[in-house]
């Protein structure tokens, strides 16, 4: 899965097990049906998409991560893990899963709404410099959120990048279903990411832009506009103004006297 699991505290010694995440277990009807104690929880490591309904095509990879939450590991666990290993997986049975979450979860909260925001497949979001800088800063405030609530990655921005660039080119599965025309996983990977900061007393600032940006799309896209107009400091300072296509997501440069007659035409 992507981001975490709303059982991801259930286990923990932050919140003292009691912690629920109202952005990913509304009222608690999640926590209630499906308690952590029947959880098996499992970190996907691979490039795959849905090009038609009922089909998956796999790209590259074979790595999954499995575990049960606090990491005490049982007889179910290592069926399915000698099962998946059976088709051909990778499989590593992990004793700290919320750890190996919030491995993932820095490159969700980075590569995917960034991808969505620029319509960019991975291999062009880290050859970017200004972009792969800005996903690291993302990567750095996630750090330092996990390691608050007691929840330490110990891994590297630049090493988390590698882990995406050895999977070669492919697109995020927000990139997929935006272009597929399905919801997005705001909630699950920015609004829950976001909450736990908040109950942890973190400050944020770059993952709570991507956030912002992202939902303003999305509400601009729901109002049936066509067009979206950046305006940050420099493009106050250029005087020429990013314009995003919202039917395309093709961006273009258009300087301030021009922006009407650009977006009448």
């Amino acid at each position: 899965m992507n981001g975490v699991p709303w059982w991801f505290f259930e286990r923990l010694p932050f919140g003292a097990g009691k912690l629920r995440l109202e952005s990913l277990d509304p009222g608690g009807a999640l926590s209630r049906a499906m308690p952590a104690s029947r959880g098996v929880g499992c970190v996907v490591h691979f490039a795959a998409s849905t090009p038609e309904p009922g089909l998956v095509s796999h790209a590259m990879g074979r790595r999954l991560i499995l575990g049960e939450p606090g990491g005490a590991n049982g007889e179910r666990t290592r069926a399915i893990a000698d099962a998946c290993e059976r088709a051909g997986f990778e499989v590593l049975r992990s004793t700290s899963i919320e750890k190996e979450f919030w491995v993932k979860l820095l490159g969700n909260v980075s590569f995917n709404p960034v991808s969505a925001l620029t319509l960019a497949s991975s291999d062009r979001l880290v050859a970017d410099p200004l972009v792969k800088g800005y996903m690291v800063a993302v990567m750095r405030e996630v750090l330092e959120i996990g390691r608050a609530v007691g929840v330490d990655a110990d891994i590297d921005p630049e090493a988390r990048i590698d882990m995406a660039r050895a999977l070669g080119r492919f697109k995020t599965s927000m990139l997929q279903d935006l272009e597929a025309g399905r919801p997005l996983e705001i909630d699950g990977l920015l609004s829950g990411t976001l909450e736990i900061a908040r109950e942890a007393g973190v400050a944020v600032d770059v993952s709570d832009e991507s956030f912002r940006l992202k939902k303003s799309f999305e509400t601009a896209e729901k109002l049936g506009a066509s067009y979206a107009v950046l305006v940050g400091e420099n493009e106050v300072s250029a005087q020429a103004f990013t314009v995003k296509n919202l039917k395309t997501g093709e961006q273009t440069k258009v300087p301030r006297a021009a922006l009407a007659e650009y977006l009448n035409k």
